[in-house]
């Protein structure tokens, strides 16, 4: 989407094109700088733009990678050897994963069959007489 060249635009005809240039995506002056340097609410927009994509790109840059104790560290709070061992070969092993959240996938498809035959069993039960009425 490219602004329209020519005559000033108006706030609204401008405010899709300011992402675009804040990434400097769009070079070409037209109306859309003209009404930028004659509108300070849109001027300031495309400044919060620019500043915000700063902070996105500085992000970018503070990448931390975890020791290679981290892991470890994470499994000591496991309670005993038997799920640590457990849990680390999960997480390291693609097949076991998947066998793992398959046999979680089953039993949440069991607990929902269950709950549907159960509320259908109560459906069908014949309801309480209704009380009669006072002469």
């Amino acid at each position: 989407m490219t602004p329209e060249r020519g005559p000033a635009l108006s706030c609204d005809a401008v405010r899709p094109f300011l992402p675009g240039l804040a990434e400097g995506a769009l070079h070409a002056a037209g109306g859309a700088e003209v009404h930028l340097a004659s509108c300070a609410a849109c001027s300031l927009e495309l400044a919060r733009y620019r500043r915000l994509l700063d902070a996105l790109a500085g992000l970018r840059e503070d990448v931390e990678e975890p020791d290679a104790a981290a892991l470890e560290r994470l499994l000591e709070g496991v309670p005993g050897p038997g799920l640590r061992g457990l849990a680390a070969r999960a997480a390291g092993n693609d097949r076991v994963r998947r066998a793992a959240l398959s046999a979680g996938g089953v039993a949440v498809g069991a607990a929902v069959v269950g709950l549907l035959w159960w509320r259908l069993a109560r459906r069908s039960e014949p309801g309480p007489e209704p009380a009669a009425a006072a002469s």
